[in-house]
């Protein structure tokens, strides 16, 4: 039996569902997914923010672009590319979104996870990368480990630039921040607190804020 509900008026876009699908133009309602009469989710945007949406093969993202989907299956291939998964606190908290993203699935299959900002006026209008860290464990719950290594090797990764950058190491650039804390979970757990003591540029000291 098709069940076929009224459209709904959202921000100007209508989305109508039956029971295979629910179809929206970038748009998330997590009250129709919950519906047991809807077999299966389908995000119709090519938007990057609402892949963090995907829940297994129930709710997944169609780039009507590509005509590709994003699923499951999709992070599996994420992992065997060596693609980093790119999360986006800031989008997540400016928009109110309510789906987490597949994080679980992410860790299960050994995808990278990186942090970023965004800084996109309209979705994620910051540039705090210390609030992504704070974020992306109260908002995400990553632990304090998997923050940083989003903001750095990962990161760095993300970027094609794993070979030079996001680790000190020999052979990379020696581009770090030398930060007045005890722990490096201070990092994540201060909002708005600068604590950094030093900027290392290519080798030279850029900022000194120990004098």
């Amino acid at each position: 039996m098709t069940f076929e509900a009224p459209a709904i008026k959202l921000s100007d876009q209508f989305l109508t569902f039956k029971s295979q699908c629910l179809c929206l133009n970038g748009i998330v309602v997590p009250q129709s997914c919950l519906d047991p009469r809807v077999e299966r989710v389908i995000i119709c945007t090519p938007d990057k923010d609402l892949a963090q949406c995907v829940r297994g093969t129930r709710v997944v993202q169609l780039n009507r672009r590509t005509r590709t989907f994003f699923d499951e299956a999709g992070i599996i291939a994420m992992r065997e590319a060596g693609t980093v998964a790119v999360l986006l606190p800031g989008a997540f908290y400016f928009i109110r979104e309510k789906q987490l993203p597949p994080i679980d699935l992410l860790r299960r299959h050994g995808v990278p996870i990186a942090l970023a900002t965004d800084s996109n006026p309209g979705t994620s209008p910051t540039t705090s990368l210390l609030l992504m860290l704070n974020m992306g464990c109260t908002l995400f719950r990553l632990s304090v480990a998997e923050v940083l290594a989003g903001v750095t090797r990962h990161g760095a990764k993300a970027l094609g630039h794993a070979d030079v950058s996001g680790e000190i190491t020999i052979g990379a650039k020696a581009d770090f921040v030398v930060w007045d804390i005890d722990s490096l979970a201070e990092l994540a757990y201060w909002s708005g607190l600068e604590r950094c003591a030093l900027v290392v540029r290519h080798g030279a000291v850029t900022v000194d804020k120990r004098k």
